[in-house]
């Protein structure tokens, strides 16, 4: 399993925010469910959003809503990993179980 996708932004005109939509293949090689939360970054910035699947969007889109493509200073095919070009969502870690104090 890939933990980490290169998508490219598709800016929503729906107004919303904090929700994301990709292809099947997409939602798989991530191994999401419907409204799993995931991290979005472009350049320095991120933001997480809940995750969808949406068989409309081609393979290597994301659709994120206009307000969150511009928190994250995003445009239309922009990218969010300068070193390729390209959007970059990871799955948000799991929050780590509460363990007992050790004595």
């Amino acid at each position: 399993m890939s933990n980490c996708v290169e998508l490219k932004v598709i800016v929503s005109t729906i107004e919303g925010r904090g929700k994301a939509k990709l292809n099947g293949d997409a939602f798989a090689e991530l191994q999401l469910s419907q409204g799993d939360r995931i991290s979005v970054s472009y350049a320095e910035q991120s933001i997480v959003v809940e995750a969808y699947r949406d068989p409309i969007y081609v393979a290597g889109g994301i659709r994120l809503m206009a307000r969150d493509a511009a928190a994250l200073g995003a445009g239309e095919g922009s990218t969010v990993n300068t070193y390729d070009g390209e959007v970059v969502v990871r799955p948000k870690p799991a929050p780590s179980p509460k363990g007992r104090k050790k004595r």
